[in-house]
């Protein structure tokens, strides 16, 4: 849990603007495959919208199931801005800092995702859970892959 942040971190940064629209994001963090997209510029974020809070703006008569009781003021819903949805308290973490002080401020804030910065405090990237799930899951299997090579040795 000594490792940096930034051995850890995701690189990829999906950016967008308060003025896009819940439609907008969509559509930009299907296509980039991520669940977070930052709202800022040039390296600064003020803001990060997520998946569920996008899931949480729109109607819920958008879904398959529910379309026949689907009305325009549904649809309305795609059309709401960023600016009204984001989250404001961006949390960030400097790049140096450690696995663990990830996860500590993670479990005190209860968010999921933090802003990696760099040295002149511009975002470099991404930690999230899943990215320290990962790297605990390979350091896991290399520990273990250590264990059966000494034990076969052994024999």
């Amino acid at each position: 849990l000594k490792i940096a942040v930034k051995d850890a971190m995701q690189t990829k940064i999906l950016w967008g603007s308060p003025e896009e629209s819940v439609q907008q994001a969509i559509n930009k963090m299907q296509q980039a495959d991520t669940a977070y997209m930052l709202i800022g510029r040039d390296g600064t974020a003020e803001a990060i919208v997520s998946t569920y809070d996008l899931a949480g703006a729109v109607s819920i008569y958008l879904k398959p199931a529910f379309a026949k009781w689907r009305s325009p003021a549904d649809d309305a819903t795609l059309q709401i801005r960023l600016k009204w949805i984001m989250t404001r308290t961006l949390q960030t973490i400097k790049s140096d800092n450690t696995i663990e002080d990830a996860m500590e401020m993670m479990c005190k804030t209860g968010l999921r995702c933090l802003a990696v910065l760099d040295d002149n405090g511009r975002v470099a990237g991404l930690i999230t859970v899943f990215d320290i799930m990962k790297l605990l899951l390979k350091k896991d299997s290399a520990n273990l892959s250590g264990h059966s090579l000494q034990a076969a040795a052994a024999v």
